[in-house]
C-alpha cells in the first residue's frame, strides 16, 4: 500500500503507540521498508493530558457555577424578604435591589 500511494517516509512523534487490533505494530510495514522515522517534535502534549485538562476545567466550571448559583439564591431571598419588610418603602427597596444585582453581576461586593 505504501508503494501504491507513493509514500516515501512515515513519521511519528515520541508518544507511545498502542498496537493495532491484531496486536501488531501499526508501523511494522514502514519499518520493514526502511521508510519509518521517529521525530521529536518537542511537544509533550498527549491525549491523556488533554482529557485531564478538560475534566479539571469542567469541575472548576461546575464549582464556580455552584457558588454563583448560591449567591444568586441568597440575593433572591434577600429581595423577597425585603419586599415583605415592615418599612413600607417599596421604592427604596427596589432601588437598592437593582444596584445590589448590578454589583453582584459585575463580581463587586455591594456596600
Amino acid at each position: 500500500m505504501l508503494s501504491q500511494l507513493r509514500v516515501d517516509i512515515v513519521c511519528r512523534g515520541l508518544a507511545a503507540v498502542l498496537p493495532d487490533e491484531t496486536g501488531r505494530d501499526p508501523y511494522s510495514e514502514a519499518k520493514k521498508l526502511g521508510k519509518f522515522k521517529l521525530i521529536d517534535s518537542g511537544n509533550t502534549t498527549t491525549t491523556e493530558k488533554i482529557v485531564d485538562r478538560i475534566v479539571f476545567h469542567r469541575l472548576e466550571f461546575e464549582r464556580r457555577n455552584f457558588e454563583k448559583e448560591n449567591k444568586e439564591m441568597k440575593l433572591i431571598e434577600l429581595i423577597e424578604s425585603s419586599k415583605t419588610g415592615a418599612t413600607g418603602m417599596v421604592g427604596a427597596t427596589t432601588y437598592a435591589t437593582r444596584h445590589t444585582l448590578k454589583a453582584t453581576n459585575c463580581n463587586l461586593r455591594p456596600s
